[in-house]
Order: structure tokens, then sequence, then C-alpha cells
């Protein structure tokens, strides 16, 4: 956001795959797949892996790999996280008070303030993060 001009058009970064665990995590699944290919009973069927390619073991080859040539794109299946409620040095951008960091009265109270997808649909989230913010709204202004 430019706070000098409000009537700007707003500069948005996705942040998608800023953070270590999350790469983790995609890289732990590619691992996973090819150990789930591996097994006997799959293997018989002679699996041929197109991407991200047997030749790329270490963690920054294969995310190098899947990002460059599109398979993963860092907005891929990001309806959420990008702008995490982290602190500012792990990437985040809002604090608990649902508040971006350096804009003052700018409150984000949606799915991007997720640091990762949950293991459930975003709508049961959301409803919980809508609540909270309420509580807060509320409480910011004496009700």
């Amino acid at each position: 956001m430019n706070t000098t001009d409000p009537t700007s058009l707003a500069t948005v970064q996705c942040n998608g795959m800023q953070s270590p665990v999350e790469l983790e995590i995609i890289v732990e699944m590619i691992r996973f797949t090819h150990r789930h290919w591996a097994r006997a009973g799959l293997a018989r069927d002679s699996p041929v892996e197109s991407l991200p390619g047997t030749q790329y073991q270490t963690n920054t080859e294969l995310i190098d790999s899947i990002t460059t040539s599109g398979l993963l794109q860092p907005t891929f299946a990001h309806p959420s996280c990008s702008c995490a409620m982290l602190p500012q040095e792990l990437g985040g951008v809002v604090s608990d008070q649902l508040l971006v960091d350096g804009v003052k009265g700018f409150l984000i109270m949606d799915a991007s303030i997720m640091p990762f997808i949950p293991a459930t649909h975003l709508r049961a989230t959301i409803y919980a993060i809508s609540e909270k913010a309420s509580d807060l709204i509320k409480a910011r202004n004496g009700y």
C-alpha cells in the first residue's frame, strides 16, 4: 500500500512460498510421492515421473524445478496466507489484533491472515476469524 497517497492503487505481493516450513512441506510431499510410487505393488506399473524429474534431489533443486516449470506457482492453492498473522521477521504483516503492521487503523479479517492453509475447509476458520474480529472491533469502540 502507498500510505502517502490513499487514492493510489495497492501493490500486491502474494508472499506465497516464503515460509521455510511451507517449502519443507512441499518437498516432503514430493518425497512421499516418490516413496509411494516406489512400493512394490505400484512399481510394477513402471510409473514415469515427468515433473519435477528424478534428476532433482536436493530441496532447492526440487523447489526450483517445480516453480520454474510452472508446476507450482506461489499463488497456487493460496486463497489464504498472503497477509499472514506472524511477526514481521517471519514474513507476517498482520498483528494478533488483526491490524496491518505500519498502517494505522487498517484491519484484515479474511483467509489471507492465516499463516498456513488449515487442515479443514476455509469457511469454518473464516467464521472463527470473523467472530474474533467482531469482538476486537466492539472492544475498540467501547461495546
